[in-house]
C-alpha cells in the first residue's frame, strides 16, 4: 500500500513540473547553452573607457554619477538591440557572439571596428588672422527655379511684380518667368543699405551699372563682427580698398551636434581656428566592459 502511495506521488509531482513547464516561462528550460548569434534579440549592460582609462560612456547610473558623465536627460540601464543589424558598433557587434546570458566580457575595440580613423578632409584649419575681400561685385539679374521662386515670394506672380525680398530690406523686379525659371532684377542704387546675408553688418552700394552691383560693408577697424557661419565673434583690424582683415577671437574649446546630425569640435591656438567635422570618438581604441543580461 505505500509502495502504491509513493508512485501516485511521484506521478502527481511528474504532472504538476510538466504543467508548470508549460504554463511558467523559463521554468522547464533545456536551452541553458544558449549563446549569442547573428540576428539575436539582446540585452546589454556596459561601460566604455578610453585608452588613458577615462569612463567616457556607460548603461549603469551610479556609476555615471561617479565618473561625472551623468546625463539627466538621458534614460540609464540595459539597451536591447539586433546583433549584427548595424545599430551598435562592428566591434561590438562582434564582441559579444557567443556570449551566454550573465556572462561579462572586456571587449578592446580598435578605431576600424568602432567610429573609424580620423578623416582631414573633415578637419578645417582657418588663421587667427583672416583676410577677406572688402568690395563685392555680383549680377544685377539673377535666376531661380519656379519652385524655389514660390517658396521665397508665394505663387501667382507675372512678370512686372516687385516683390519684397523678406531679411535683406530690397526689392526685385521680375523681369521673365514661364513653366520652369523666374528672372529677376536687383532694384538697388548708389547708397542703398542693406542687410548682409553672411554676418551681421550692412552692405552699402557703392556702383550699379548695366550688368553688375558693387557694395561693400559698413564695418570700421575695430568693429566687432558676427560671421554667420561661426560660433564666436571677430574683430575688424584693418581695411584696404580691396582687403578686409580680421582676427577672430577665441573661445573655449566647445563640442556640438548640429540639426543635420553633423559633429562639430571647435579649438582656438595661436595660429588657427581647428573645426573637426570627425566623430568624437573617431581614430580611438575603446574598451567596452559588456554584461550580457539576456538573448530573447
Amino acid at each position: 500500500m505505500a509502495k502504491k502511495k509513493l508512485i501516485g506521488l511521484a506521478v502527481l509531482i511528474f504532472v504538476i513540473s510538466a504543467s508548470l513547464s508549460l504554463f511558467i516561462p523559463g521554468y522547464y528550460d533545456t536551452d541553458t547553452d544558449k549563446t549569442v548569434k547573428v540576428g539575436d534579440l539582446v540585452s546589454v549592460n556596459y561601460l566604455v573607457r578610453l585608452e588613458d582609462g577615462t569612463i567616457y560612456d556607460t548603461t549603469y547610473e551610479d556609476l555615471a554619477r561617479e565618473s561625472g558623465i551623468y546625463n539627466p536627460d538621458r534614460h540609464y540601464g540595459a539597451i536591447n538591440f539586433t546583433v549584427g543589424s548595424g545599430m551598435m558598433i562592428e566591434g561590438l557587434d562582434e564582441g559579444i557572439l557567443g556570449m551566454r546570458e550573465g556572462e561579462t566580457r572586456t571587449l578592446t575595440i580598435p578605431p576600424e571596428k568602432a567610429y573609424g580613423l580620423v578623416n582631414e578632409s573633415l578637419v578645417e584649419h582657418l588663421p587667427i588672422v583672416e583676410e577677406m575681400p572688402y568690395k563685392h561685385s555680383f549680377p544685377k539679374r539673377t535666376s531661380a527655379s519656379l519652385p524655389e521662386f514660390e517658396r521665397w515670394f508665394g505663387k501667382n506672380h507675372t512678370a512686372g511684380d516687385s516683390l519684397f525680398v523678406p531679411g535683406a530690406g530690397y526689392n526685385v523686379t521680375v523681369i521673365s518667368m514661364n513653366a520652369t525659371h523666374v528672372t529677376v532684377r536687383y532694384d538697388l542704387k548708389e547708397g542703398d543699405v542693406f542687410r548682409s546675408s553672411r554676418g551681421n553688418w550692412n552692405m552699402t552700394v557703392l556702383d550699379v551699372d548695366e550688368n553688375n552691383i558693387t557694395v561693400a560693408p559698413d564695418f570700421a577697424i575695430g568693429d566687432t563682427i558676427q560671421i554667420y557661419k561661426y560660433l564666436w565673434n571677430s574683430t575688424v583690424i584693418n581695411i584696404t580698398d580691396d582687403v578686409v582683415t580680421i582676427a577672430h577671437n577665441p573661445i573655449p574649446d566647445f563640442e556640438f551636434v548640429d540639426i543635420f546630425g553633423r559633429p562639430w569640435k571647435i579649438h582656438f591656438n595661436d595660429n588657427e581656428v581647428i573645426i573637426d567635422h570627425n566623430h568624437p570618438l573617431a581614430g580611438k581604441t575603446l574598451t567596452f566592459v559588456v554584461t550580457l543580461e539576456k538573448i530573447y
